[in-house]
């Protein structure tokens, strides 16, 4: 998955709140021909906006609205950590000859020192946002082959 972030925003998400606004504006991140949407929220988004780090927890949901998208990725960055959450659905077009799929993050999690269910896992991992995102996408492209 070496292809660029392409951009594409949830119309689900309400950007009422600029708090949520400046994390959803992230769901734009897609990768795998826009199989997995990758999200993520800084310190410095936190310190701008005043939101609270728990109140990004059911925004990992809404890239998954998005159509296409299978995987969903939340990166939180947590003093001198990341938080990750993980979400999958099943996707593709189930016709002749097509794949439907799903994505087990509970072993994308694993690999990635955490755990969880099929469809919601999560871990921690020190490094950058930047790091934490390349492995974290590397991941489920491994988990996708």
């Amino acid at each position: 998955m070496t292809e660029q972030p392409r951009r594409k925003h949830s119309p689900h998400v309400k950007k009422s709140d600029p708090r949520v606004g400046t994390v959803s504006d992230r769901i734009t991140q897609q990768y795998d021909g826009g199989r997995v949407a990758v999200m993520t929220a800084s310190a410095t988004d936190f310190r701008d906006t005043g939101a609270q780090r728990d109140e990004t927890e059911n925004l990992i949901n809404e890239p998954l609205r998005i159509a296409g998208v299978g995987v969903s990725v939340l990166l939180v960055e947590d003093g001198d950590q990341i938080r990750g959450s993980l979400r999958s659905k099943v996707f593709g077009e189930a016709g002749a000859g097509d794949v439907v799929n799903v994505v087990d993050v509970a072993t994308v999690a694993e690999t990635l020192g955490g755990g969880g269910h099929a469809r919601a896992a999560g871990f921690r991992m020190v490094g950058t946002l930047a790091e934490v995102t390349a492995r974290a996408v590397a991941a489920v492209a491994k988990a996708l082959e």
